[in-house]
């Protein structure tokens, strides 16, 4: 068996929270199994005998509430210290992203160096006394934590400046686009004039269930507004995901056909002709299906979920062969996959469906965080580069379709969320409910801390070579975000400081100057080759 030991002071913990805790095995795919709690004691009881990593919620000090993970660990008798470990994995990590980042020529007494090698000494004085001492073994180990995950994230900030001025100094290479999600009952003419001047395209999310609310009859008026503006604007516009399994997007009346696998077939091929068909003259970009690699609310065999993809992206491409299409992955570190073993883990998804000669021309990422949702807590910047970097071998452009950070702590009641702030408490305290189980950056979610996160998150995506735009998540908050609280305008119309954030990043963007660290963060420069040098 896993077990880990956490410690309160001098004696075992009495509580730890689990929030979102879960296994993970080689190459990060999700173990079945579960973790409880008992007597200062994490168990981990997995259904297979592979080594495994524990993946939870941990207080990281100064660097907010974030989820982490432990090394890869085998079972046995003696409990594993739990921030040992979380302190080992992050030690280990900022190892390998430095030769990943070929940045391994920084000298010992550069200042992130120095960092992470304090937070190495600081892991082997815990590493000696975890037998004897296990308290203040736990104690110093937390510490290495803290100062590696500061030591990961000023390498994260310098690597994203070092790529966007590479970027930026091919004048050959288009700057990569800005986009903003639009729901598609909040249309008015200021709106229109906020994306005209900050943002490069829209993204307009398609639900099954609220354009086709019973069988055979459409209901497009909530879709056209916006389309129409765009294609009268000539605005870029991305739409979808047209296919998307999961309950908020499927209709009630498509339940019964959830096991007749033909009659599902020619149902999803009529609605993509349908939408097609009616908005092709002004969209540029298909989200062809979102989320069919958790195959959670229709359960489908694996080759019943490449046939839907492969006969979308077909259609799609037959019926529009201007127009440029995506499949999107969500939820990409996998929680999901640790509970639902007929779901493909996001990564292998992603490599399946770009060697699989569908016709696609893209890759889309979601990524978002700060909610209590499976797949939402908050990972660090390290992890959330990492991330992306996996996609670089799928030799496809990347469009990361959604990053989104809420504006006020979390609440599992969607009501509570959407008046958050505009009473002037977190919508967690406006739902009396626990707040932080979702995890957050430095400090509880608030609309400043929101634009930071933000800025700091796309300047990383976009810095990627192979990520040709970015989408933040909502433009304005509603009841039906997928991500509560995500807007750059609250619900009842008031600009938040993320929206001024995506602005400068977009302008920064047209002049070629945008940057990931702030003047005071650095303790490093940048130097690019001018054009003509080799």
């Amino acid at each position: 068996m896993l077990v880990y030991s956490v410690y309160d002071g001098q004696q075992p913990a009495a509580e730890f929270p689990l929030q979102q805790a879960h296994l993970i095995g080689a190459n990060d795919i999700g173990v079945q199994g579960d973790v409880t709690f008992r007597e200062g004691m994490i168990q981990c009881d997995k259904r297979s005998p592979e080594s495994a990593s524990l993946v939870l919620l941990i207080d990281a000090g100064e660097h907010g509430r974030l989820m982490l993970p432990t090394c890869l660990l085998p079972d046995r008798d003696e409990p594993y210290l739990l921030y040992l470990e979380l302190a080992r994995h992050r030690i280990k990590m900022f190892l390998v992203k430095l030769e990943d980042w070929m940045l391994f020529e920084l000298e010992e007494d550069h200042p992130i160096i120095r960092q992470w090698a304090a937070a190495r000494d600081l892991f082997t004085q815990a590493l000696s006394l975890e037998s004897t001492e296990p308290p203040k073994a736990q104690e110093l180990a937390r510490q290495a934590l803290i100062q590696a995950i500061a030591a990961g994230e000023k390498l994260t900030f310098m690597h994203a400046d070092i790529l966007l001025a590479k970027r930026f100094a091919n004048r050959g290479e288009p700057a990569p686009a800005l986009g903003v999600r639009t729901y598609q009952s909040q249309f008015a003419e200021p709106l229109t004039e906020i994306i005209t001047r900050d943002f490069d395209f829209i993204s307009v999310p398609i639900r099954w269930r609220e354009v086709e609310p019973e069988e055979g009859e459409y209901d497009w008026s909530k879709y056209d507004r916006w389309i129409e503006w765009a294609g009268k604007s000539k605005f870029p516009v991305m739409l979808g995901p047209i296919i998307d399994f999961r309950a908020l997007s499927v209709p009630e009346w498509l339940y019964i056909w959830e096991h007749d696998y033909d009659t599902l077939y020619d149902l999803l091929h009529e609605h993509i002709e349908a939408i097609v068909k009616r908005y092709r003259s002004s969209v540029s970009i298909w989200n062809i299906a979102s989320s069919l690699h958790i195959n959670e609310s229709f359960t489908l065999a694996y080759d019943q979920l490449m046939d839907l993809t492969r006969m979308a992206t077909g259609l799609v491409k037959t019926l529009h062969p201007q127009g440029r299409t995506l499949v999107e992955v969500t939820e990409p570190f996998g929680e999901y996959f640790s509970g639902h073993p007929r779901s493909v883990p996001p990564i292998v998804y992603a490599e399946m469906i770009a060697q699989s000669g569908f016709k696609l021309d893209m890759v889309g990422i979601n990524l978002q965080f700060g909610h209590h949702q499976r797949g939402q807590a908050t990972r660090d910047f390290m992890q959330i580069s990492s991330i992306l970097d996996t996609l670089l071998f799928l030799e496809f452009p990347v469009v990361v379709t959604g990053m989104g950070g809420p504006s006020h702590r979390p609440a599992r009641n969607a009501k509570a969320q959407a008046v958050a702030g505009e009473e002037g408490k977190s919508s967690a305290e406006a739902a009396g409910e626990e707040p932080d189980a979702a995890g957050y950056y430095r400090e509880p979610w608030t609309p400043v801390r929101q634009a930071e996160w933000l800025r700091k998150a796309m300047s990383i995506a976009l810095s990627k070579p192979f990520v040709e735009s970015a989408v933040c998540h909502e433009l304005f908050d509603h009841q039906s975000a997928e991500l509560p609280g995500a807007g750059l305008i609250s619900s009842m119309g008031r600009p938040k400081p993320a929206l001024t954030a995506m602005g400068d990043v977009h302008r920064e963007l047209r002049r070629r100057v945008l940057r990931c660290s702030l003047p005071s963060e650095r303790d490093w420069v940048v130097s690019v080759p001018a054009e003509d040098e080799p």
